[in-house]
């Protein structure tokens, strides 16, 4: 391993573990492992009417609230950007490390994602799908040819309001790349 691999590693494990307490492991949600072809699609997971109301105040009672209100506010602003009624929005912790919150524009409150998205993230506005390493990042930042860490895989959260929290509904592994160089 590289020395940058393995910063980008342990950037990534530590911000996963700061950014997921409390979140479920795949294992104890009973995760099934799919082909590549038949990923969970945005519009198997429609989300209600987008909210287009007065956001409620930024509920500044949690850390995550308060150390980042500065870029929640200016998400607040821009309104909704997933599930019809919440502000995704990212920060960078590191080299290769982003990290976010998921801020409820009718209550204000702040949910944390579920894992630290070293390689980027899909949403929409209309879908409850949170997908994390998307695919075509994967793709971009690890070429047929190139090297790529077992770790690097998409994962596929929806946001559930029954639960206010994340299931992960699938995980796909990429194909192997080829390690010829």
């Amino acid at each position: 391993m590289s020395v940058r691999e393995g910063q980008r590693l342990l950037a990534c494990v530590l911000a996963t573990v700061v950014a997921c307490s409390g979140t479920p492991s795949a294992e104890s949600e009973g995760v099934r492992a799919i082909p590549p072809q038949s990923p969970p699609r945005f519009e198997e997971f429609a989300a209600e009417a987008i909210f287009r109301g007065a956001p409620a105040p930024i509920d500044l009672s949690g850390e995550t609230a308060r150390r980042f209100r500065t870029r929640l506010s200016a998400a607040r602003a821009e309104g909704a950007n997933f599930a019809g009624r919440f502000a995704l929005v990212t920060w960078g912790c590191g080299t290769a490390c982003l990290s976010g919150a998921l801020l409820d524009l009718r209550s204000g409150a702040v949910h944390p994602l579920p894992i630290a998205p070293e390689l980027g993230l899909d949403f929409r506005a209309d879908s409850r799908l949170l997908i994390v390493h998307p695919p075509a990042e994967i793709a971009e930042q690890y070429p047929p040819g190139s090297e790529r860490p077992a770790r690097v895989r998409s994962e596929y959260y929806v946001w559930s309001d029954s639960t206010s929290g994340w299931t992960l509904r699938a995980t796909i592994y990429p194909p192997p790349a080829s390690s010829a160089r």
